[in-house]
């Protein structure tokens, strides 16, 4: 499958099409396709909230455990977007629960603490001025 195919795939799946992903399938792609970062449908599903293309996915032979690039499984993306039922559904067909952080909250974690890093020399920036005047 070239590039162009996967990104026509991801591009339904992005914006939750189940009927289109029903026709792929249909038609031979595998439900364990990744793109260019390693995620897969899957990911795509639990990332967005899609729970009627996680169901289509799994019933249909996806692997919950499958990973991307940065070792995270759709799993990580569930718990990551607080979304219970996916998490459930998961476990349900089989996913392993990771005992680590995964990297999607470790980089939310750092984003974070640079945005508070900001809000520290913004205040000191402040003070510097006030001090000035």
């Amino acid at each position: 499958m070239i590039s162009n195919e996967i990104d026509i795939v991801f591009f339904a799946a992005y914006d939750g099409d189940i009927d289109a992903i029903e026709k792929f399938l249909a038609n031979g792609i595998s439900p364990n396709i990744q793109n260019e970062d390693g995620k897969s449908l899957l990911h795509v599903a639990c990332d967005d909230g899609y729970f009627g293309l996680l169901e289509l996915l799994l019933q249909n032979g996806a692997d919950p455990n499958i990973e991307d690039k940065d070792g995270d499984t759709p799993f990580d993306y569930a718990v990551f977007r607080n979304h219970k039922e996916f998490q459930e559904m998961l476990i349900a067909h089989g996913a392993i629960i990771p005992n680590r952080q995964s990297s999607v909250e470790r980089n939310w974690q750092m984003i974070q603490e640079g945005q508070e890093h900001v809000r520290i020399m913004q205040t000191l920036l402040s003070l510097i001025n006030k001090k000035d005047d």
